[in-house]
């Protein structure tokens, strides 16, 4: 659900150009990714005519690229109410959806949305935005129908999560096999690169996971009660798996909310409400009250092309004790804002550690792995630290995992970060 920018072109349109040829002008720097050359023949146009509805749609559409939810939404709404040229186009309402779960206003987000989806049914980025916007908001049942309504697109991935989350293998088995052929022509129009690669991502993910259990069956377990697993896609692997916790037999349960970061939570204790934050709150908030339930996040945050690393790299901060003076409070507030959600929820909740690394990932450099093993170990000790000051239980599944210079044991590994199924109750012995 974003837009990836990238630097083409900075030239700006002569003052004298006309409104077509602005606009002209803005829409392909926006198409090339180019923002800076988009943003300024917008704000020309809207120099001379505050109320051009198309100018408010562009320069709407890059608040957005840019993650900037609040101006969006106010650019978006100015532009609904300004349009001159018939009924608004589904594209304002689908960006005003896009803004509303940016700011963590799920409901509002899925009323936008769902209105663009009924205007234009067939779209792509809408049918998977509003899918994904429904998961977000606890309502998994209508997110599958709108996933898998599509026939042969990647979309149908998002209900493809959605049947293994409820422990229907077989029709997730189907859903892959229905989304291959988009995946294998390069079905990529009208979905945004960053949304289809991750889509592809956990199709892949799922079909090694279905391997997996073909040839290993599901253990029996001494209790039914459910230890919900809430979190990014880790949460999947362990489903239905026994497991233990402070002595107490449970099965694990997933709660997926898609691409949740432990940066989201910490932002929301910050009083930044976003999408992630909210769907993890939201899905807590499900439960039934009296359950328990363990945080799967912070894996994501780990990673050498995203989360802590390449912000510091950027800052320039290259020892541990810088490092961990800037992750200690990030982890600190994202744990405050778990536990804050589980006492609402009336759920009582453990934080899961991130696990070890692989040390043999094919695409990343040995200073990567180095620097990726020990931002996971910082993640983890702050991630022990606050659980402990907030109260919360700890499954250790880095202690199970770690083994030389801070990589993973060989043989526990699904694919390149998720682990074995059965990983996770071993841990919790």
């Amino acid at each position: 659900m974003t837009t990836t920018a990238s630097a083409v072109s900075h030239d700006r349109p002569s003052d004298s150009a006309s409104r077509a040829e602005r606009l002209v002008a803005a829409e392909d720097a926006f198409t090339r990714g180019d923002f800076v050359a988009a943003e300024a023949s917008t704000r020309a146009m809207l120099a001379d005519d505050p109320a051009d509805g198309r100018a408010l749609l562009i320069a709407g559409a890059i608040a957005l690229a840019r993650h900037a939810h609040r101006d969006a939404l106010d650019l978006t709404d100015r532009a609904i109410a300004a349009w001159r040229d018939g009924d608004p186009p589904a594209s304002l309402q689908h960006n005003r959806g896009i803004a509303l779960g940016g700011m963590g206003r799920l409901d509002e987000a899925v009323e936008a949305l769902a209105a663009a989806v009924s205007v234009v049914p067939n779209h792509r980025q809408y049918r998977a935005s509003l899918a994904m916007l429904l998961h977000a908001a606890g309502r998994r049942e209508e997110s599958f129908e709108v996933a898998a309504a599509a026939s042969g697109a990647p979309e149908n991935v998002i209900a493809a999560a959605v049947a293994f989350e409820v422990g229907n293998l077989g029709l997730c088995r189907q859903l892959l096999d229905r989304s291959l052929p988009g995946f294998e022509r390069g079905v990529r129009e009208q979905l945004a690169e960053k949304q289809w690669h991750e889509l592809r991502t956990y199709h892949r993910y799922l079909d090694a996971l279905l391997a997996y259990r073909r040839r290993n069956s599901e253990p029996p377990s001494k209790s039914r009660e459910p230890l919900y697993v809430v979190g990014d896609s880790h949460s999947l692997s362990p489903a239905r798996f026994p497991l233990r916790l402070a002595g107490r037999p449970y099965v694990a349960t997933p709660r997926l909310v898609f691409g949740v970061k432990a940066w989201h939570l910490a932002r929301a204790q910050r009083g930044d409400a976003n999408l992630y934050a909210a769907a993890f709150a939201r899905a807590l908030g499900s439960l039934p009250s009296g359950a328990t339930a363990a945080m799967s996040v912070g894996e994501i945050d780990t990673r050498a092309e995203e989360g802590f690393l390449p912000v510091l790299r950027r800052a320039g901060i290259d020892t541990i004790e810088g490092r961990r003076e800037r992750i200690a409070p990030a982890m600190a507030d994202a744990l405050a804002f778990a536990a804050r959600a589980a006492r609402e929820a009336g759920v009582t909740l453990a934080a899961i550690t991130v696990p070890a690394p692989r040390a043999d990932v094919s695409d990343r450099s040995a200073e990567d792995g180095r620097d990726v093993a020990e931002v996971i170990q910082l993640v983890n000790d702050s991630m022990r630290e606050a659980a402990t000051e907030l109260g919360l239980g700890v499954i250790d599944i880095y202690a199970h995992t770690v083994g030389a210079d801070r990589f993973a044991r060989p043989g526990l590994h699904l694919d390149s970060v998720h682990l074995l199924p059965s990983v996770l109750g071993k841990a919790s012995r």
